[in-house]
């Protein structure tokens, strides 16, 4: 008995035939798993790759969000499935793409893309994005993924991935080149000086553009000249005459105005509408004066407009005590010192005589340099009497829109070297968004320019073939293509990222120091300077363009991670500013 218990002949045998299978079972384990997981991080590099791919996608293509979202939205919706793999050759893996279920902007991955709000939607807050915040969305599904344990009856595993892009507000950007837009979006204060005080003027609804407020005082004894203030605090520009208040008579001397109005002498005419104000670049304007004359006597009445230092012209008697008539006015010439064109009114009551001035209204019209930022200016009344109160003012910034050839309005001196190498290379930076009244920062990330005065965007544009912007635009013998408004990749030469601020004064001196208020993409469409071989590519030159201009337009820009950091509110396509595309998800 003692030798039986001594003899363990066997028992290695036992124990490998019982570990064995345990050993088998374990080491599948641990390459299921190991598959598995394979299967998951390659799934998620796929729903990445998507995700940022509709990034990139919305460089080029938001800017058609706020005009065709639903045909943006697929475009985007598109690249993010091509690049999930779906049906084509992008991000071969070991995820088999018979297996995948990929949608883009879904509640589920068993519901339509695009149930949770399109890539141009503004989407509601959730635990990841703010509310408003443009995004997309891509979730996919590998389904029966392979395994051991297949075989014997072993529900295969589904693994699922996803990942999100959102558009966020740009707060710092680099590789900028040396050119300021004004924002009208930007600003914070504008107000309308009369003669005898100052009202300060409050945003219209949710306009970004529009401001409004009625003057506490009333008419001051003479013609009422108004300057507009855009800007907060001493140093913001003021822009004089920019509207007028005509001081009209109720009682008194005859022949006596006692009512004077323009209007547009048809529907088409005058730009916006407004006779009174008319937006730098406008067309002739044809316009009617009527004004209302009471005379002494009723023999021997006449009634002339003179417009500027042009010849009078009769007015014709209509009903009641309104003469009227008809005349243009062209804002590019003629419009005087301070861009106001006078609109005289003179009469007699004598069958022979000279006549005498009894008023006159105001049309402003003219150039950057005296309507600025300034769109409109409209007056509930533009003729009143002494001592009767002051209607409403409105005031139309001049927003930057895609559709009209624009020159940025100035240049800035924006890091190391000269201007030359600042256009050649980009700015030295980062740059970032000011916030608050602080100082200006004086090391990186900066946050104010410093001006570099009226003129020396001059040098860029030497007018031979080797200047500055023919370097870049016009190189060798070529002339780069003008690919306005469609098929702009964010490669192209002619589109330039620039700096924002609120307002810029109506003469840079080159002391001013303007703070960064955002980021945003110009599209160049000509400069001075351009060779003969552009002339078929470029835009003609806008008449009120400085020496040394460039012009196109502005767009909406999505910046790459690499050229912005993104901040916390989120992108708006509707504003000025550039967004940079960042992985939340």
């Amino acid at each position: 008995m003692r030798q039986l218990r001594r003899d363990e002949r066997g028992s290695v045998l036992v124990v490998v035939a019982v570990a064995v299978p345990t050993l088998m079972v374990i080491m599948a384990m641990a390459i299921d798993f190991g598959n598995w997981w394979v299967h998951k991080r390659q799934l998620q590099n796929r729903v990445d790759a998507a995700a940022l791919a509709a990034g990139v996608a919305y460089g080029t293509l938001f800017k058609d969000c706020a005009t065709s979202p639903d045909a943006t939205g697929a475009a985007i919706t598109n690249v993010a499935k091509q690049y999930a793999g779906v049906g084509s050759s992008y991000n071969a893996s070991v995820n088999d793409p018979a297996k995948l279920t990929v949608k883009v902007n879904a509640t589920s991955l068993d519901t339509a893309d695009g149930s949770a709000g399109g890539p141009c939607s503004a989407h509601a807050a959730d635990d990841i994005s703010p509310a408003g915040s443009y995004w997309t969305e891509v979730a996919a599904r590998e389904n029966r993924v392979a395994s051991f344990f297949a075989g014997f009856g072993v529900p295969t595993p589904t693994i699922a991935a996803r990942a999100r892009v959102a558009l966020m507000r740009a707060s710092s950007a680099s590789g900028m080149r040396p050119f300021v837009l004004a924002d009208a979006a930007a600003v914070s204060c504008v107000s309308a000086t009369y003669p005898n005080g100052t009202v300060a003027l409050a945003r219209v609804g949710g306009s970004t553009t529009q401001w409004s407020g009625t003057p506490s005082f009333t008419m001051p004894g003479a013609d009422a000249p108004i300057s507009i203030k855009v800007g907060c605090g001493s140093g913001a520009p003021s822009y004089p005459q920019s509207a007028y208040v005509t001081r009209v008579q109720t009682s008194g001397q005859q022949p006596r105005l006692t009512n004077i109005r323009l209007q547009p002498a048809a529907a088409s005419s005058c730009t916006n509408g407004n006779p009174y104000f008319i937006p730098r670049n406008g067309a002739p304007c044809q316009m009617t004066v009527t004004a209302t004359v009471s005379f002494a006597n009723s023999n021997n009445q006449f009634v002339r407009a003179q417009v500027g230092n042009d010849n009078p012209f009769n007015l014709t008697h209509g009903s009641g005590n309104d003469w009227s008539g008809t005349f243009t006015v062209n804002p590019r010439t003629g419009v005087g010192p301070n861009g106001a064109q006078p609109v005289k009114i003179l009469a007699r009551n004598t069958a022979n005589g000279s006549y005498s001035t009894i008023g006159e209204a105001r049309i402003q019209a003219g150039t950057a340099a005296n309507q600025g930022p300034i769109a409109n200016v409209v007056l509930q009344n533009y003729a009143r009497a002494t001592g009767q109160p002051l209607g409403q003012i409105t005031v139309t910034l001049r927003g930057l829109n895609p559709n009209e050839v624009v020159t940025p309005d100035a240049g800035a001196d924006c890091g190391s070297g000269n201007l030359s190498s600042q256009f050649d290379n980009g700015c030295s930076g980062p740059f970032q968004i000011k916030s608050g009244t602080a100082p200006c920062r004086t090391t990186a990330p900066f946050d104010c320019l410093g001006g570099i005065g009226d003129g020396e965007l001059s040098t860029l544009s030497d007018g031979n073939d080797n200047s500055n912007y023919n370097r870049r635009w016009a190189p060798g013998s070529s002339c780069t293509a003008n690919r306005w408004p469609s098929n702009i990749s964010p490669g192209d030469p002619r589109l330039v990222t620039v700096f924002l601020t609120d307002a810029l004064p109506a003469k840079q001196d080159g002391n001013d120091e303007y703070p960064i208020t955002g980021f945003g993409a110009f599209y160049v469409t000509g400069w001075d300077g351009a060779p003969s071989r552009c002339n078929g590519q470029n835009d003609p030159r806008p008449d009120d363009a400085a020496s040394g201009a460039v012009w196109g337009h502005f767009l909406k820009l999505v910046l790459p991670s690499a050229n912005g950091t993104a901040g916390t509110e989120p992108c708006n396509p509707g504003d000025s500013a550039a967004c940079v595309a960042v992985l939340v998800r």
